[in-house]
């Protein structure tokens, strides 16, 4: 049917119940009735497919007591040399030179006995002359050359289109901390660093692991510079002096020493602590 011309008013029917509502009583349009008479179904918003760093991450072996996953590539290059001196991950996560997009790393030990790092450069063959020749890391300098002991040097191969580091020698027996660093990196979509270890303060743990807690660690942006939030977590049998004392043990000044900000809270789930950096703060700091 055609439309109406411009200033003729059309009669609308008389419509039936719906939803409850008389004709008579008020006049619907035809996409009021429709939304009246039908549901529209909830829909539930996809998950965010996982970023390199969490895909990085989610490969780093088992029986890990420490990992670090990081995305220098997030940080402005400007500023990401000034995180090194905060950040868990090696230096060469934070120098503009490498290049990378994304960084883990799992450690074993208490004086890292073993560790692995996993690279996504954004070149991996400029990745792979920059460690080579640049990196303050003792490399294997080809691809087949044994270090003098596992504990020598860095032995560097490519795996799945990733660069990898291994220094010692790696125990996978248990589980560890696996897949809690990309865990952390899904619910932190925009840190530039996540760490996770479930450590001990040297003075109270014992043989049998009493005191041992976990300690993770996320940095974040800020407009102005960069965030880090700390928690120590609370188990059980680990009294609140206990607590305070590994607290102190895994406390590092220097991390504190450039922050404008520093709150600390003793809660019933642990240690929480919040410091924020600016950039210029860093880069005094550094000089």
């Amino acid at each position: 049917m055609p439309d109406p011309p411009l200033g003729h008013h059309s009669r609308e029917p008389d419509l039936p119940y719906s939803c409850g509502v008389s004709s008579r009583l008020a006049r619907i349009s035809l996409w009021v009735l429709v939304a009246c008479t039908s549901s529209t179904p909830s829909v539930t918003a996809p998950l965010p497919l996982p970023d390199d760093a969490e895909r990085v991450a989610s490969l780093l072996p088992p029986g890990a007591d420490r990992c670090i996953a990081a995305r220098p590539g997030l940080v402005p290059a400007r500023h990401r040399s000034l995180l090194a001196p905060i950040a868990g991950a090696n230096s060469i996560a934070w120098n503009n030179e490498a290049a990378i997009v994304a960084y883990a790393e799992a450690q074993q030990g208490s004086h890292r006995v073993a560790s692995r790092i996993l690279i996504k450069f954004a070149d991996n063959e400029a990745g792979l002359r920059y460690l080579r020749d640049d990196a303050p890391l003792v490399i294997a300098t080809e691809a087949s050359d044994e270090c003098e002991s596992p504990w020598a040097c860095w032995k560097v191969r490519e795996v799945e289109g990733l660069v990898r580091l291994d220094f010692g020698t790696w125990d996978a027996d248990t589980q560890g901390v696996r897949g809690r660093c990309a865990a952390m990196l899904r619910t932190n979509p925009r840190a530039y660093e996540v760490r996770h270890s479930f450590d001990s303060g040297a003075l109270v743990a014992d043989p049998m692991g009493a005191g041992r807690v976990p300690f993770e660690v996320v940095l974040d942006p800020l407009e102005q510079g960069v965030e880090r939030r700390a928690h120590i977590g609370r188990q059980r049998g680990v009294s609140d002096d206990e607590l305070i004392l590994i607290g102190e043990v895994l406390r590092n000044e220097d991390e504190l020493a450039a922050a404008y900000r520093n709150r600390e809270q003793l809660r019933a789930d642990g240690i929480h602590r919040n410091a924020g950096y600016l950039w210029e703060d860093l880069e005094l700091a550094r000089d």
